[in-house]
């Protein structure tokens, strides 16, 4: 909550003093609202609402584009890209999950259940993929220090293998994870 009051009062200079960058902040407001949900049982939005949603989204994804990697303190877009977040957080949690059966549900569950581990190790994974596109196109090894991503080649459409090597190595990571807990240390 220090952090934002701080960014909300313009002290930007000591934010970067505590090496509180952008992204850390935008990381804990999006941290702080996912918390407010879970613990306040913030009511779902009607059908209506889930559609309006959609449509603000899609007009946000085109009229304000940034990524985390983007965001700077004097950036304008920072607020409609949180409000924006939260809308599209708010109407995913809205949509009837409970109504979804069978490996979809459990595989949704899992990962949400475990979006900690996931959340830490996917920066790790994407070094992966970078190191692919490295061998791939010959680029030098330094790319590899690009964070989080290769950006010149993610938007020609590797975020795809991003995406999904990210999700199935951290998901692996996650339930090799609670196989070793709980036989074999017994916690």
């Amino acid at each position: 909550m220090l952090i934002v009051c701080l960014w909300l009062n313009h002290e930007h200079r000591s934010l970067t003093i505590l090496h509180i960058t952008p992204q850390l902040l935008l990381a804990s407001i999006f941290f702080l609202i996912g918390y407010w949900f879970k613990y306040k049982n913030v009511k779902t939005f009607n059908k209506t609402k889930i559609i309006l949603s959609i449509i603000l989204i899609a007009i946000g994804s085109v009229a304000w584009k940034m990524g985390m990697g983007a965001i700077t303190y004097e950036n304008s877009r920072m607020l409609p890209y949180i409000v924006t977040g939260t809308i599209g957080t708010w109407m995913l949690y809205s949509l009837p999950w409970d109504r979804i059966k069978g490996k979809f549900a459990y595989v949704l569950q899992f990962i949400g259940n475990n979006t900690l581990t996931i959340l830490t190790w996917h920066f790790l994974s994407f070094k992966f993929v970078s190191l692919l596109i490295i061998f791939i196109y010959g680029l030098p090894i330094e790319r590899l220090a690009e964070f989080p991503v290769i950006t010149e080649y993610s938007v020609k459409g590797w975020w795809l293998a991003y995406i999904l090597f990210a999700m199935l190595a951290t998901c692996g990571i996650a339930y090799s994870n609670r196989w070793i807990k709980s036989p074999w240390l017994k916690l």
